[in-house]
C-alpha cells in the first residue's frame, strides 16, 4: 500500500499582528481607487502596443486593476544561466547551449573538462535559514518575509499508512509543495550557488564566457581543463552547503578532453579527474552518454533527439542569442516565440 501525505495549514490568514491597510499600501493589490486618479487623458499617444488612450479607457478600472495586480510581480534579477521556472523555453535553451559547448570544441579541437552534477533531494532539502536570509538581503518588505516565515513556521504535515494517520509533524526544511511561491523562492536561493561560480574560468563560446548551465537544481558546469573545473567546483561547494543542498556525487558525471594543440588533436581522458571533498565523480566512457533534461549526450557532443522536429527547433537556438535574450525577449529570439 502506498502513503499518502496530508498537510495541514491555513494558507489564507496573515500572521498574528499583521497591519491591514487600505489600497495605499504596496504589499496590497492595486486598487480602483488608485485607478481612477490616473486616468489618462484623451490626447496622448499610443504607446509600442498601439493601444490608444480613448481605447484603453474605456476597459474598466476592476479589469484594469486585476490585470496590472497580476503584471506587477516581484521577480529577482536572477543569474541569466537560470533557466527554471522563467518566461519562454528554458529546456530548449540550455539542451541546445550544452550541445554547442560539447559540438563547438570538438569542432575547434579544444579542451573541454564537464561535470552534470546530481543534488540530492534539492527541492525538499533547501535550508529554512538560507530561505530567510536570502530573502532579507533581496530587501523585500519585512512583512512578506514575516509571513512566510508564520506559513512556513505552522505547515504541519501527517502521514497516512495503511489506514493510520501519524501526528502533526513540521517539515525543518524545503520548499513547501505545491505552493506557486516555491519555485521563486527556491530559484532565489539556488542563486548564491550560480553567482559564486567565477564566469571567466569557464569556456568562450560564440561571444560568451559559459562555465553554468542550470534548469532549477539541474546543473552543468564546465571549463577548458580539470584544474580550472575543480576549482570552480571548490569554490560552489561551501555555498551548496550553506543552502543546506547536498552533492550526490554517485549520481554525478564528469568527462574530460585534453587538447593538443601540436597535432590538432584531442585525446579522451577516462580517468575520474574532479572530486567533491575528495571523493571522485565517475568518469563517462568515451563510448558512454549521460542526461541532462531528459535528453541523452554523448562525450563526443551530439545531442540525440527524437524527431527531426526537434532538430530544427534547437537549431534555432544555435545563434549568437544569449540567456537574456531568450528568456526576456530579443528580436533575435522572436521567430522561435511567436
Amino acid at each position: 500500500m502506498r502513503g499518502s501525505v496530508q498537510l495541514e495549514t491555513n494558507l489564507g490568514v496573515l500572521p498574528p499582528n499583521t497591519p491591514v491597510g487600505g489600497g495605499e499600501d504596496l504589499m496590497y493589490p492595486i486598487s480602483i481607487r488608485e485607478l481612477a486618479r490616473y486616468k489618462i487623458k484623451y490626447t496622448s499617444a499610443a504607446g509600442p502596443d498601439g493601444v490608444t488612450a480613448k481605447v484603453w479607457n474605456k476597459v474598466p478600472d476592476r479589469v484594469k486593476a486585476k490585470l496590472f495586480t497580476i503584471w506587477v510581480r516581484v521577480e529577482p534579477k536572477l543569474d541569466s544561466k537560470q533557466c527554471g521556472f522563467r518566461p519562454r523555453d528554458g529546456i530548449a535553451f540550455c539542451i541546445s547551449q550544452l550541445d554547442q559547448v560539447l559540438s563547438d570544441t570538438r569542432n575547434e579541437k579544444r579542451g573541454l573538462c564537464l561535470v552534470s552534477l546530481d543534488l540530492c533531494k534539492a527541492f525538499d532539502s533547501v535550508s529554512h535559514q538560507a530561505i530567510f536570509h536570502t530573502l532579507e538581503s533581496l530587501g523585500l518588505d519585512k512583512r512578506f518575509i514575516s509571513y512566510l516565515r508564520y506559513v512556513y513556521g505552522n505547515g504541519r504535515t501527517r502521514l497516512t499508512y495503511g489506514g493510520n494517520e501519524s501526528a502533526p509533524i513540521l517539515p525543518g526544511r524545503g520548499v513547501r509543495q505545491g505552493d506557486p511561491l516555491s519555485p521563486l523562492i527556491f530559484n532565489v536561493v539556488f542563486d548564491n550557488v550560480l553567482r559564486s561560480v567565477p564566469d571567466h574560468l569557464g569556456l568562450r563560446c560564440r561571444g560568451e564566457w559559459i562555465s553554468k548551465l542550470a534548469f532549477a537544481d539541474d546543473l552543468v558546469l564546465c571549463a577548458e581543463n580539470a584544474v580550472d573545473l575543480q576549482h570552480v567546483l571548490d569554490t560552489a561547494l561551501p555555498v551548496v552547503r550553506a543552502c543546506g543542498l547536498k552533492v550526490n556525487e554517485q549520481k554525478s558525471v564528469s568527462l574530460t578532453w585534453l587538447a593538443c594543440g601540436k597535432d590538432k588533436r584531442r585525446i579522451y581522458d577516462h580517468r575520474p579527474t574532479i572530486k567533491v571533498e575528495n571523493r571522485p565523480i565517475a568518469a563517462l566512457g568515451v563510448d558512454g552518454s549521460f542526461k541532462y533534461l531528459g535528453v541523452k549526450f554523448s562525450p563526443c557532443g551530439e545531442a540525440v533527439l527524437w524527431s527531426e522536429g526537434q532538430s530544427g527547433y534547437l537549431a534555432e537556438f544555435q545563434t549568437e542569442t544569449t540567456a537574456e535574450d531568450v528568456l526576456f525577449g530579443s528580436p533575435s529570439s522572436a521567430s522561435v516565440y511567436p
